[in-house]
């Protein structure tokens, strides 16, 4: 769809699969690069307009609370509209409170690694655009932490300890890909962290530059799913069969649980929760630890694990039942078509 907003109609009706004109898409992709410790941060320019204060910004489509909640059944929820500014539903002010709740941080973290001005955002029904939004990175500073003080040192933070914890892991699982999975507990106010280091059987042996090296190992990769031969792909195909697949883990691959824990300090004294910096005379610190957890079943558990981040998003609801809220949802996305078609 960021394609569509971004083309000619003639230009991009060649991209349609219906469309029997091969495409020929030479438009040149813009980049900024950027590096932060050990990290090298690359993020892609959408557009640019040289009324903002920082020029360029990220251009984002967001699919309405019936699509969102009903993704298998799009075709039913697609006559979703919004209508109004403020409401529970059918609502600007629906939309950007789930964005503020949703994908605000994500945002907020590529607009800073671009340093962009903010995102342009699409809301849409899968069918037709609903309404446009741009939201500044400074706006998204505001829901998100209060103000852009706090967040420029959360962003550093959080890219801080994410290269500790990436230092730390590959220093003790040298020389293989690894598989991170972060998982919060908030009880104990920490991040729990599976690495899983693949074994050799799980890759590709590729060959050096070396002339004389031997020739590539073109035995299929290992997959993690097994997968039916020959699955039905059809729209009347059973849309839940690839979830239902259990995660197998490979036995021979290195499984390792970490405990992160964090604190944070302003002026000297300990928080716990919510902060807010108020000025750049505040001093904010934070120290970590990344401590390993000796597990006597690591792949037994691991793979308990995995499997419940596979059902996280599907836990609780039945394929034979429908919740009410979903339910409503359809029914206002069918009135929404029927008056439509009656204009």
């Amino acid at each position: 769809m960021e394609k569509m907003l971004v083309s000619e109609q003639n230009d991009y009706e060649k991209f349609i699969k219906a469309s029997l004109v091969e495409p020929n898409d030479n438009t040149e992709e813009s980049y900024i690069y950027s590096t932060f410790n050990d990290f090298l941060l690359r993020s892609q320019l959408d557009c640019k307009d040289q009324r903002l204060k920082k020029v360029t910004f990220d251009l984002k489509t967001r699919a309405v609370v019936a699509v969102r909640m009903d993704v298998e059944n799009y075709k039913e929820t697609r006559g979703y509209q919004i209508t109004k500014d403020v409401g529970l539903l059918q609502s600007f002010e629906r939309e950007y409170y789930d964005l503020v709740r949703s994908a605000f941080l994500k945002y907020n973290f590529q607009t800073r690694i671009g340093h962009m001005d903010g995102v342009f955002v699409a809301y849409h029904n899968t069918a037709s655009i609903c309404g446009f939004q741009y939201i500044s990175t400074k706006e998204m500073d505001r829901r998100l932490y209060g103000n852009s003080l706090t967040g420029n040192y959360s962003f550093n933070s959080t890219l801080i300890l994410l290269n500790e914890i990436l230092n730390t892991v590959t220093a003790e699982i040298p020389d293989k890909d690894l598989i991170l999975s972060f998982s919060a507990n908030e009880p104990t106010q920490s991040l729990s962290l599976w690495v899983e280091g693949l074994s050799s059987t799980q890759n590709k042996v590729l060959p050096d530059n070396d002339s004389n090296s031997s020739p590539i190992n073109t035995e299929a990769k290992k997959s993690k799913l097994s997968y039916p031969e020959n699955p039905d792909l059809s729209e009347n195909s059973n849309k839940d069969s690839l979830q239902d697949i259990e995660i197998e883990i490979d036995p021979n691959s290195d499984i390792r649980k970490y405990t992160i824990k964090v604190r944070t300090f302003i002026n000297d004294e300990l928080i716990n929760g919510e902060y807010m910096l108020n000025s750049n005379r505040d001093k904010a610190e934070c120290d970590w630890s990344i401590t390993q957890e000796l597990v006597s079943e690591p792949h037994k558990e691991y793979k308990i694990f995995r499997n419940k981040q596979r059902t996280y998003f599907t836990r609780g609801r039945s394929k034979d039942k429908v919740p009410s809220f979903v339910k409503m949802l359809r029914e206002i996305s069918k009135r929404c078509q029927q008056n439509t078609s009656e204009i």
